[in-house]
């Protein structure tokens, strides 16, 4: 498990990395990591997680190019995927809403952990690594029990 002052260091690289893709003419709306959006007193709590939830995609995407590219850690983009979903689940209005989200999320770390498994084979990943995919995708299919159930 990743130390606070890792995940905080590695949060910064990522929210600098937004900000030098967005000066660089990158597709990301957002020019500075400091600055929140722009609100006025008429922005509804529902456009304000909307908000949250593209901002956590573009974070998602961000960290998923940078480990593709080698300049990113499997580690940020799981940690970005889990605020991500985490944020969605929150703001499901429905219970069929967070079945759905987390169907996709398992069936997306199902993937995940055939890649991983694949990269502990040849070297590139660490079994510790692997195993913390599968213990993810394992939260994963608990959560959506739960939901299930309820």
């Amino acid at each position: 498990m990743l130390s606070t002052s890792s995940t905080s260091q590695r949060l910064f690289l990522i929210l600098a990395a937004l900000v030098i893709a967005a000066i660089a003419g990158n597709s990301v709306t957002r020019l500075r990591a400091d600055e929140p959006p722009p609100t006025d007193s008429s922005t509804s709590l529902h456009d304000l997680e909307q908000q949250h939830i593209a901002t956590l995609r573009q974070i998602v995407t961000l960290a998923t190019q940078l480990r593709k590219t080698g300049s990113g850690i499997s580690e940020d983009v799981e940690h970005a995927n889990r605020q991500l979903i985490d944020a969605e689940l929150e703001y499901a209005s429905t219970a069929q809403e967070r079945i759905q989200i987390l169907t996709d999320t398992v069936n997306a770390a199902k993937e995940d952990e055939k890649t991983t498994d694949a990269m502990v084979k040849i070297g590139t990943a660490t079994p510790m690594w692997g195993l913390e995919m599968t213990a993810y995708r394992l939260d994963l299919e608990v959560r959506l029990a739960r939901e299930k159930a309820k």
